[in-house]
This record gives structure tokens, C-alpha cells and sequence, in this order.
């Protein structure tokens, strides 16, 4: 199996476990863990789940776990829910001219963030510690913007998340610290999560936040979604940035991700399931990797809707593991496989333009070959990309299968009542471009 982890070992963020800094040199490397030994687990020390964490003195860690391998597992009942399958969409692809720049591509652009009126577009540079901003509008690098990990301007060593807030700032998260920066590097703002405090004036526990999203509307408002891994609970804690006050909302009222999450049997070990958050300017949309389902939730924390727009081409849910616990790493993966195998979900992103929204999923078929004079044995993944589309509340459009993308985990928005989807093609960023007919 060892050339499968290998294959898309840069391109997932989706299965974590929550460590303190102390315990992290205790961790295998990842490409140790992910090559010849792919389903061993990381162990979660006891002192990293206090009852009262004390945050000046701990700071919380994800440690991301490559979600490498899916299974092609067709369950779903029939729906007599009524869609269009489209098949005469539109297709383009757009080249970016590096201008010699070298890009950091490695992750599909995952972290990156579009200006509001979706001009350019800023990824974070792990080569040389910087942003590089991308013009869309004439498809080319256009600056780069270098970060410093350390000190008063440190923005931490890794970046996963970028947004762009304005023509002169931008926000970053990375795995301790979340901070708003000018273009020059300078830090404005730092997130103060741990300070804010609640409408009656109390402290919230501090929880391991993992997403977190700005909204372009009002960007005084910040959601996260934090993780209370004791207790098996996704919340959505939306701050005020002008007052300092945050709400507290259940991001998992149908008690998804803990349905699918994956426990060794010493219940510290686990593999969890994505949780999505992302946006439409007068909301937080969180969705969910193995659901179908999107919780609409209003800048001030008030749920609006919860939706799940059923398909007859893709399941609404996959089905439930029957045993959560597994004691070997062989049942670790066979349960992930029949999970991710089903249907995976990406972020719902929308479209101002045609007032609609957009879904990446997939479905995955894995074939085992022996190499000629080999008695090896690999495992080559084909993938089956659809795009859904939903109008404005959540009803289903249509499904369309895109036999032009092989992968559903990358950077994708609307520009110009079309989607774009950020491809490696040849080592050079790419984006193809869906035009679908309404």
C-alpha cells in the first residue's frame, strides 16, 4: 500500500488528532506513519484534555492525518427527488504564468483565499515563507508578500487558511495563532479567541479550533469550528471582533460526526470526519464530509436552516459504521474505506452572480495490481468528480459528473457565474472552468 499513501500524501487535511506542544516530538513523522506502516495511529496523551484548560500555559496543535484512501460503495435508497443531470456543460482552462515564480502548488491551493470581488487571489508559500498573490483577471503571479514565522509580526510556521479582507489586509490561520496582517507583513490584529467572552460576561472552555472563516460582509465577524474531542462535539463559536463577545452554537445537531468517527479501542487513538465551514456573505455555512447536510447559521449565531438536498446520482449519507471501535490497523482502514468509498463532500461555495451554490463530491474506485516481476502490490485510485449545484435555498439543481476533474480535494470558487477549480497540471497552476447553464 505503500504507494498509494505516497500519492496524495500532500493534498488532504482531513482526519486530525489534538496533541499539547509538549508531547509532539513523541509523534511519528508522516511520511513514516503514511508510507509502509499507513493505518498506525497517533496517541493522544491524557494531559492534553484537561478539565479547565489553562490557556496562557498550553496551546493546542492539529496535526493533520492525510486522508489517502476510498472505496467505491454505491448504498443510497432510491429518492424520488426530481434533478437534472447535466452533461453540456462548458470548459476551459486557465494557465497562470508563474513569471519563473516558484509557486507552492503541493497542497491544490487549499488554503487559499479570493479577494470579494474575486480579482486575484492569495496562497501561502511554504518555500520562501511568503503570500503570492495570483491576477486572475490576466492570469499571472503578480507579487509576493513575504511572513515571518517568529516574533512580534509571526504568523506561525505553517499557514492553513488565507483569507483576503481588503486590498490591503489579509487574515491568516495557522495551527496556534490566527492574525491579521497588512501587505507589508505586519501583524495588525491577533484573534484574541481566549479572551472573548460570552453575552453574559463568562470565559467559554477553549477547544482546539480547526476551520475559521471571516465574513466578507461584516469582517468584524469570524467563525471556527472548535472541537471538545472528550465529549465527541463540533461547536461554531462566531466572535465579534468589535466587542469582544462570542456565541457558542451547536455546529452538529443531527450528531454527524460523532456517527462517523472512528475510535481505537483504547478510545484515544481515532479517525474523524471532516467538518467543512465556508460562506455566502450574510452567513456561515458548515457542512459535513460523509452527509449531505449544511447548517445555515446567521452572523449572530441564530440557525436559519439545516439542510440536505437528496440526489439520485450520489447518497445523501453514507451508511453508519455498525462497530465505531476497531483493534487492528486492518479494520481501521477497511471501516475508513467502506466510509470514504460511499461519497465524500466538499465546502458549498456560492455564486452572487447566478445566486446559486456550488458542491464538489466524489465517489472512488480502487484497483490492486501486481507490477510485472513483482510481487508487490499497489493500489491505483480512480476518481469519479461530480459538481452539484443548489439554488439559493438549498434545493437541489442538478448533479453533473465532470470526467475532466480527477480530484475533489482542492481550492475551488465562483468567478463570473462560472466555477472555477484549481488543477497541477504539469507543475504549473492551472484552473479548469465550469460554465453551467441555469
Amino acid at each position: 500500500m505503500q504507494h498509494l499513501f505516497a500519492e496524495e500524501i500532500a493534498v488532504s487535511f482531513y482526519s486530525f488528532s489534538f496533541i499539547d506542544l509538549p508531547h509532539f516530538a513523541m509523534l511519528p513523522k508522516l511520511s513514516d506513519s503514511y508510507s509502509s506502516s499507513p493505518q498506525k495511529g497517533f496517541s493522544i496523551p491524557d494531559s492534553s484534555f484537561p478539565n479547565q484548560p489553562d490557556t496562557k500555559r498550553k496551546y493546542w496543535l492539529i496535526l493533520v492525518i492525510p486522508v489517502l484512501i476510498s472505496l467505491l460503495f454505491s448504498c443510497s435508497e432510491s429518492s424520488n427527488v426530481s434533478e437534472t443531470e447535466v452533461e453540456a456543460y462548458q470548459l476551459d482552462t486557465v494557465k497562470i504564468d508563474s513569471k519563473d515564480r516558484n509557486l507552492d502548488i503541493r497542497m491544490n491551493l487549499m488554503f487559499s483565499g479570493v479577494d470579494p470581488n474575486r480579482k486575484f487571489l492569495l496562497n501561502f508559500n511554504q518555500f520562501d515563507m511568503s503570500i503570492d498573490e495570483i491576477d486572475l483577471e490576466a492570469e499571472t503571479f503578480a507579487k509576493s508578500y513575504p511572513l515571518e514565522a517568529e516574533g512580534p509580526n509571526g504568523v506561525g510556521p505553517m499557514v492553513v487558511g488565507v483569507q483576503v479582507l481588503n486590498d490591503s489586509l489579509f487574515f491568516t490561520k495557522s495551527f496556534v495563532i490566527s492574525s491579521i496582517l497588512n501587505k507589508q507583513g505586519q501583524v495588525k490584529e491577533r484573534i484574541a479567541w481566549e479572551e472573548a467572552k460570552d453575552a453574559e460576561g463568562n470565559n467559554l472552555p477553549q477547544y482546539p479550533r480547526r476551520y475559521e472563516w471571516v465574513s466578507e460582509s461584516d469582517p468584524d465577524k469570524i467563525a471556527a469550528l472548535s472541537y471538545d474531542i472528550q465529549n465527541k462535539k463540533v461547536y461554531l463559536d462566531i466572535l465579534n471582533r468589535s466587542t469582544g463577545t462570542v456565541k457558542r452554537v451547536d455546529a452538529d445537531p443531527e450528531n454527524t460526526y460523532n456517527k462517523y468517527l472512528l475510535l481505537s479501542d483504547d478510545q484515544i487513538n481515532f479517525r474523524d470526519p471532516a467538518i467543512k465551514l465556508s460562506g455566502n456573505g450574510d452567513h456561515f455555512l458548515v457542512s459535513h464530509e460523509y452527509s449531505n447536510e449544511i447548517l445555515v447559521v446567521d452572523l449572530n449565531g441564530d440557525v436559519k436552516q439545516l439542510a440536505q438536498p437528496e440526489s439520485q446520482l450520489i447518497p445523501a449519507k453514507a451508511e453508519v459504521p455498525g462497530e465505531p471501535l476497531y483493534k487492528t490497523s486492518e479494520q481501521s482502514r477497511d471501516a475508513y474505506m467502506n466510509l470514504v468509498g460511499q461519497v465524500r463532500y466538499e465546502p458549498v461555495v456560492w455564486d452572487g452572480q447566478t445566486e446559486r451554490y456550488y458542491r464538489l463530491a466524489a465517489q472512488k474506485v480502487f484497483e490492486e495490481i501486481k507490477e510485472e516481476g513483482s510481487e508487490e502490490i499497489q493500489t491505483i485510485t480512480k476518481t469519479k468528480v461530480f459538481v452539484t449545484v443548489l439554488d439559493a435555498n438549498f434545493k437541489l439543481l442538478s448533479v453533473i459528473p465532470v470526467k475532466e476533474l480527477s480530484k475533489e480535494e482542492v481550492k475551488y470558487f465562483a468567478k463570473d457565474g462560472k466555477l472555477w477549480v484549481a488543477q497541477n497540471l504539469d507543475d504549473e497552476l492551472s484552473f479548469i472552468v465550469i460554465s453551467i447553464p441555469k
